[in-house]
C-alpha cells in the first residue's frame, strides 16, 4: 500500500488582505495566491510534517475529496511542500540563513529580479506601461504653512563644493575593460576600512568613506567582474579590510 506523502507549511511565507481578499505569498518563489480563513488552519496544522490522512482526520467535517484536493493546490501554489523535495531543502535553508531578517527579508527576494524595460523600447510603449493615476507632482509644498524665507545661496569657492555641484549619474557605460588598478581604487576608496574606533559598549568600530549607522557596516559587497583586465569573469566577495577578492 503506498504510503501518504508528508507536506510541511512552506516558512518562506507571509499572509495579507488586499481589497477584501486574503492573499498568501510565497516569497521566494514568487508565488502569491489567495485563499479563505480556513486555508490559515490548514497551513497551521502543516507548521511540522504531517500526511493527508492525518489531514482527513483533523478536518472531518469536510468531503475528503475535498480535503485532498484543497492540499493538491497548496502543494501546486508552493504554500505546503513535500517531503524531501528541493523544494524543501531551499525553504529550509533560507528560513535558517535569514531568521534574524524575517519577515523584512521578504523585502529583499521580491525585489532582486525586478524586470527592466528593454532600452529599445518606443516612447509610446513605454508610457503603455506606465500607471493611469496622475503622476506626482516634482516638489511637495505644504498648503497654508507660513512660509519662512532663507537667505540667498551663498558658497564658498572651495575644492568641496565644486565636487558636489560637479557631480553626475552616469547611466550609459563603456563596453571597454576596466584595469584591476582602477576596480581596486575604487573598492578602497567607497568600501574598505579607513580606520578603526573603538567602543567600550560595541567593541572594534569601522571606519569607511561612506558612513554607515552606528559604525556597524553590515553590508557586503560583492564584484560581478565581466570585463576586468587581469581579472577572471567571475563573481567575487570584497574583504574591506584585508583588501582583496575572494
Amino acid at each position: 500500500m503506498r504510503e501518504p506523502i508528508e507536506l510541511r507549511r512552506a516558512k518562506c511565507l507571509f499572509a495579507y488582505w488586499r481589497d477584501g481578499r486574503l492573499f498568501f505569498h510565497n516569497f521566494v518563489r514568487q508565488l502569491t495566491v489567495a485563499g479563505r480563513p480556513i486555508t490559515c488552519e490548514v497551513l497551521d496544522f502543516f507548521s511540522e510534517w504531517r500526511n493527508s490522512q492525518e489531514a482527513l482526520t483533523r478536518f472531518g467535517g469536510y468531503t475528503r475529496r475535498s480535503v485532498r484536493s484543497a492540499l493538491s493546490q497548496l502543494v501546486k501554489q508552493g504554500l505546503l511542500l513535500v517531503k524531501d523535495s528541493p523544494e524543501v531543502t531551499q525553504d529550509s535553508r533560507l528560513a535558517k540563513e535569514w531568521s534574524a531578517w524575517l519577515p523584512e527579508g521578504s523585502f529583499h527576494f521580491s525585489t532582486k529580479d525586478a524586470a527592466y524595460a528593454p532600452s529599445n523600447w518606443s516612447i509610446d510603449r513605454l508610457k503603455s506601461v506606465l500607471p493611469k493615476t496622475p503622476q506626482p507632482e516634482i516638489f511637495k509644498t505644504v498648503k497654508g504653512a507660513e512660509k519662512i524665507l532663507l537667505p540667498a545661496r551663498t558658497f564658498p569657492d572651495s575644492e568641496f563644493i565644486r565636487v558636489l555641484m560637479a557631480r553626475k549619474t552616469h547611466r550609459r557605460f563603456s563596453n571597454q575593460e576596466v584595469t584591476l588598478e582602477t576596480v581596486s581604487q575604487l573598492l578602497s576608496l567607497v568600501w574598505g576600512v579607513t580606520g578603526y574606533l573603538h567602543s567600550p559598549i560595541f567593541g572594534k568600530l569601522l571606519r569607511k568613506t561612506s558612513p554607515s549607522g552606528g559604525a556597524r557596516h553590515p553590508g557586503e559587497v560583492y564584484l560581478m567582474a565581466l570585463r576586468v583586465k587581469g581579472l577572471r569573469a567571475g563573481l567575487y566577495h570584497y574583504h574591506p579590510a584585508h583588501h582583496h577578492l575572494e
